[in-house]
């Protein structure tokens, strides 16, 4: 498939388009969305979304809720808030942003707490949470896309592809896209 062909393209966040606690687009990232940005004067191009767990912020809720650990270790919600508002902001394209907070202990399979004051929003359910597909899923609603074969889910963890299987959305491993992105891409076929 060449990039046309989908109308949602959602990328993970953390290890596929920044790294993990920094603020800023790799390389690799910045020149893609740029490219987008220089082409979509002459094209139609996919919406773009964002899609990622940060479940940091649920195990510091945890944390100070139960009175165990070191939650100073972990990010705060305006802390990472920040940091992806950020990220967001150097996409040259609007861009929609979906977070997970909810947090699941690999040990006892136990769910984190939720504040009291976000019970019922959807960034804190645990179908949000990848490899849960919620975060997709809803960004199709958002974007009007019924067809999940015509959406692209970039990523770079197993819970990613998961999420990608489970909303029915192609996959792609975000090392395999930088590599495939020339020929992906088609510049004849991005104009037509």
């Amino acid at each position: 498939m060449e990039i046309k062909d989908y109308q949602l393209m959602i990328f993970d966040v953390d290890g596929t388009i920044a790294n993990r606690d920094e603020d800023r687009l790799l390389p690799e990232a910045r020149d893609f969305f740029k490219l987008l940005y220089q082409w979509s004067a002459v094209a139609t191009l996919p919406k773009l979304a964002l899609a990622t767990n940060q479940g940091g912020v649920g195990l510091r809720w945890w944390m100070i809720d139960s009175g165990w650990g070191n939650p100073d270790e972990l990010p705060t919600l305006k802390s990472v808030e920040e940091r992806l508002r950020a990220i967001q902001q150097q996409i040259p394209l609007p861009t929609m942003l979906y977070t997970a907070y909810a947090y699941q202990s690999q040990k006892t399979r136990e769910w984190s707490p939720v504040p009291m004051e976000y019970v019922g929003r959807p960034e804190w359910s645990r179908a949000w949470r990848k490899p849960n597909p919620g975060m997709i899923q809803q960004a199709m609603v958002d974007y009007g896309v019924a067809d999940p074969r015509r959406v692209l889910f970039v990523g770079d963890q197993p819970e990613d592809e998961g999420a990608a299987v489970g909303a029915g959305v192609a996959f792609c491993w975000v090392k395999l896209f930088w590599v495939k992105v020339p020929e992906f891409i088609n510049l004849t076929a991005v104009g037509g």
